[in-house]
């Protein structure tokens, strides 16, 4: 709604009711999205913690370098990310006898893990909260909208 009568002050509120609300429709879902990509991290973390801390180190030699190690792999963490130490990974410090020797002690890496996925799942919680909250505007800028049609509706008369 354009006149001649409108302040460029109404028509620029005009525009952001009508443009900034289109925009939060975007920011009401894809904070949502976000905290289902960092709830599938967290799960895999998650699962490879509890597969960690209830299994005892490998004592056998591997038959190949490609072979899965079952006593670090999780079948959770296989499926939602991928996830699978193999005896290949010796060039690397996160290496399947690196984190042997630390289930053998003291096991940190399983800490570690529950650690961060307790942090990533507190962040796909704000995203998710975030989201709420935009999507709770959409009908404040509805009425806001409403409201300013009136006022320039009353000024054109």
């Amino acid at each position: 709604m354009t006149t001649t009568n409108q302040s460029p002050l109404l028509a620029t509120m005009l525009n952001m009711t009508a443009f900034h609300r289109e925009h939060e429709k975007f920011y009401a879902v894809s904070p949502r999205e976000q905290a289902v990509v960092l709830q599938r991290h967290s799960r895999t973390l998650l699962a490879l913690a509890d597969q960690w801390t209830a299994t005892s180190p490998a004592d056998r030699p591997m038959a190949g370098r490609s072979e899965g190690a079952p006593d670090l792999n999780a079948p959770a963490a296989l499926q939602l990310e991928g996830v699978l130490f193999m005896e290949l990974l010796d060039r690397v410090d996160f290496t399947p006898a690196s984190l042997r020797a630390d289930l053998a002690d003291s096991a940190v890496s399983a800490r570690r893990l529950y650690a961060a996925a307790e942090m990533i799942d507190h962040a796909a919680d704000l995203f998710s909260d975030f989201a709420g909250l935009v999507h709770d505007n959409e009908p404040r800028w509805r009425v806001f909208r409403a409201r300013l049609r009136e006022v320039a509706a009353a000024i054109d008369e």
